[in-house]
C-alpha cells in the first residue's frame, strides 16, 4: 500500500528544496500559467504546496518532492482554466451577448452611416458582377460556382447541381476568389 506524506513531511520538504529546484519549479508555474486566475508563478506554487498540505493532494512518499509538486502545479493550472471557461460560457449576462452578436448596430445609424454602406455595397456588388460577367466569358463552371456563393448554397449541393466533386469545387472556388481579387484591384 503506498505510504502518503503527512502536512509535516510535506512542509519539510518543501523547507529543503535547494535554490535549483525552486527556481526550477518557478519556470515550471510559468509555463503553466497563461489562462488561469494566477497573476505570478509563486502563486501557482503556492496553490500546490496549499492543496498538497491541506490533504486535497497526496504525496507518495517514493516520489520525488519536486516531480510531485510540479504535477499538481500542472493538475491546478489545467482546473483553473477549465473551471474560467466553463464560468465564462455559463454566467456571460445576455447583455454581453447581446452586444458581441449586435456589436456597433445596437445604436441607430444615422443618415450618412447608412447612405455610405448602400455606396459601399452597391460599389462591392458591381465588383461582383463585373467578376461574374468575365468569369462567363472564358469559365462558366467558375461563373456558376459564384452564382451558388451569391445564393447561398452549400457546397453539397453545388457539386451535385455542377456535377463536380470536392477537388473540383475547390479549384473552381479559388478561381472564383482569384477573379474577385483582380476585379477588386481595378
Amino acid at each position: 500500500m503506498t505510504q502518503h506524506a503527512t502536512p509535516q513531511d510535506i512542509m519539510d520538504a518543501f523547507a529543503n528544496l535547494s535554490d535549483r529546484e525552486r527556481r526550477v519549479l518557478h519556470a515550471i508555474a510559468r509555463k503553466h500559467l497563461g489562462g488561469t486566475r494566477f497573476s505570478e508563478p509563486l502563486d501557482l506554487v503556492h496553490e500546490a504546496l496549499y492543496l498538497a498540505v491541506e490533504g486535497r493532494r497526496n504525496w507518495p512518499l517514493g516520489l520525488d518532492f519536486g516531480i510531485f509538486l510540479a504535477m499538481t502545479m500542472r493538475s491546478v493550472a489545467y482546473a483553473d482554466r477549465t473551471l474560467s471557461e466553463n464560468a465564462m460560457a455559463v454566467r456571460a449576462p445576455v447583455e454581453d451577448i447581446l452586444e458581441r452578436t449586435t456589436g456597433d448596430y445596437a445604436s441607430h445609424a444615422s443618415a450618412e452611416d447608412c447612405a455610405a454602406q448602400a455606396q459601399d455595397f452597391q460599389i462591392a456588388w458591381g465588383k461582383v458582377a463585373s467578376a461574374r460577367g468575365r468569369l462567363a466569358e472564358r469559365d462558366t463552371i467558375a461563373a456558376r460556382v459564384l452564382d451558388g456563393f451569391v445564393a447561398e448554397a452549400p457546397a453539397a449541393e453545388l457539386r451535385r447541381e455542377l456535377g463536380l466533386c470536392a477537388a473540383q469545387l475547390d479549384a473552381a472556388r479559388k478561381r472564383v476568389l482569384r477573379a474577385l481579387r483582380n476585379t477588386a484591384r481595378l
